[in-house]
């Protein structure tokens, strides 16, 4: 009881009764040495309980309790308004501005623990608080615990030091504890996927913390990690993330944190899991009997007040969702266009060459993107020292350079026919795929076909399949022979004369 409420009880039991101030003491908790005092007080200033009851408690404790000037004391108090801007700074504190209004007249300076104690009522009278009106499916708030979990999982003997990550919808207050294994850029994501992936939505808004794993440069010059920006353009949602040193940004997730913390995280560590999987399991288990349970102070849970008015109202997810990300970065395409990872090259189109771009790489698959165009994506291969190269990709001059595969060949020679096929898979018969040999073979054969009609080349390709001639030559002399065209003909491409020795000059020497 305060001072004013116990002069007000002392009045009006005074009023109506004879008790003495022992007595009154005993009712109203304090010394009867106090009650001696108010009961002075009353008769000094001639008030009682009617008088007492006019005047509110500021007008009343101003009456009774006058504050002293601190001209009586010759004291004087430092500019706490300048005082709360120059905290705000970094490394500053209270102890360092003391000093410094400590040094401009020691005389009249109070101590460093009066400071203090003047400080924190200063603060404590002029703390002023909003209080925002949520619409539903808005805003998601996230976050990590302060305080990491250590488990040991089945089959191991050191305990895993363990991030809970939670995320907490600011309209119904619905969330969701779940266990990373580092508060990183990837932890982030994986945290805020199983997040969505819970609600089984998206909201318009997200607000993280601005660890360095989300935020490089905080607001005004806002620049998101790659990482984290390119994971909420793929959910579709605005990230805005909290500005350093201001948690009431992020209000709700903070309360969430402690909730959490107390309700789930405290008696975990005892506890035994199979694997991080089943940890997460438990975590969720936990979270929804605590979404279910009605609020202490309304009618309704989190888990109702989700269902009924803020589920509808989040945005879809994805059809496939993200797998984690790897790495996240800008980079400048080289001249050759050709971009380098894990020591194996990508190709994007030539007109890229030396322009800044942006890449995501995942377990799967590369993804390159140029002033938003529409991204390069090619399938994650792990071959070091290979590459993977889309033929669009190439300058004019550069397609003929390419070695291709079999398949591609193949492709071309079904537009003439089952022979032309036939002397493709004939040349590349023991050679491995996009074999250079192979490939200038099979790429002289288109050349030369270029110059005859389907048919033609068809049929002359038959006529060397017949006599197991598989060379770009000998389709070129059948061609320009037009000896495909004599069925009965059986004169080989390169016919026998005096100048050709044969197989039979060899015979005697042993060899085949």
């Amino acid at each position: 009881m305060n001072c004013v409420a116990r002069v007000r009880e002392l009045s009006r039991i005074r009023s109506i009764t004879n008790f003495s101030n022992r007595k009154i003491a005993e009712t109203l908790g304090c010394s009867h040495q106090t009650v001696g005092r108010d009961l002075k007080l009353l008769k000094e200033q001639k008030l009682d309980c009617v008088q007492i009851s006019q005047f509110d408690d500021e007008e009343l404790s101003a009456l009774l309790f006058p504050i002293k000037s601190l001209a009586v004391f010759n004291k004087r108090l430092p500019n706490f308004d300048d005082w709360v801007n120059e905290l705000t700074k970094k490394h500053q504190t209270i102890r360092n501005l003391w000093f410094i209004y400590y040094k401009q007249d020691p005389e009249t300076a109070y101590e460093l623990s009066t400071i203090y104690q003047k400080f924190e009522q200063y603060r404590t009278e002029n703390k002023l608080e909003a209080c925002f009106d949520h619409k539903p499916g808005d805003e998601a708030q996230y976050d990590y615990c302060g305080k990491q979990i250590k488990v040991t999982f089945l089959g191991e003997t050191e305990p895993q030091t363990l991030s809970v990550f939670v995320g907490v919808l600011c309209y119904s207050h619905y969330f969701l504890a779940y266990a990373t294994k580092g508060q990183t850029s990837q932890g982030w994501c994986i945290g805020t996927r199983a997040f969505l992936e819970y609600i089984g939505g998206v909201p318009k808004v997200g607000v993280p913390d601005n660890p360095k794993a989300v935020v490089i440069t905080p607001r005004p010059n806002l620049k998101l990690n790659p990482k984290y920006e390119y994971f909420s353009k793929y959910y579709d949602f605005i990230p805005i993330p909290a500005r350093p040193g201001k948690p009431q940004d992020k209000a709700i997730a903070e309360k969430t944190v402690q909730f959490v913390s107390q309700r789930i995280l405290m008696n975990i560590e005892s506890m035994r899991f199979k694997d991080i999987d089943e940890l997460n399991a438990f975590l969720r288990s936990e979270c929804d009997k605590l979404n279910a349970a009605p609020f202490q102070k309304r009618s309704t849970s989190r888990l109702a007040a989700f269902q009924l008015d803020e589920k509808p109202l989040l945005t879809d997810l994805p059809d496939r969702p993200l797998a984690p990300i790897e790495r996240a970065t800008c980079i400048t395409i080289p001249s050759n266009y050709r971009v380098v990872y894990d020591e194996h090259r990508y190709s994007v189109p030539w007109r890229w060459r030396n322009k800044p771009a942006e890449l995501i790489v995942t377990k799967d698959e590369i993804r390159i993107t140029y002033a938003n165009k529409a991204p390069i994506v090619h399938q994650r291969s792990y071959e070091k020292g290979k590459e993977s190269v889309v033929k669009s990709h190439l300058h004019p001059r550069h397609q003929a350079m390419v070695l291709l595969p079999m398949q591609a060949f193949v492709d071309w020679a079904q537009d003439y026919g089952e022979n032309t096929v036939q002397l493709i898979e004939k040349i590349f018969e023991g050679k491995p795929e996009a074999d250079i040999r192979a490939n200038h073979a099979c790429k002289s054969v288109q050349s030369i076909a270029k110059k005859y009609s389907d048919i033609e080349v068809e049929a002359a390709v038959g006529f060397c399949l017949q006599l197991n001639k598989y060379t770009p030559t000998a389709l070129k002399h059948a061609l320009a022979s037009k000896v495909y065209e004599d069925e009965e003909t059986e004169i080989p491409i390169v016919g026998m004369h005096e100048n050709v020795r044969g197989a039979n000059h060899y015979e005697w020497m042993g060899r085949q």
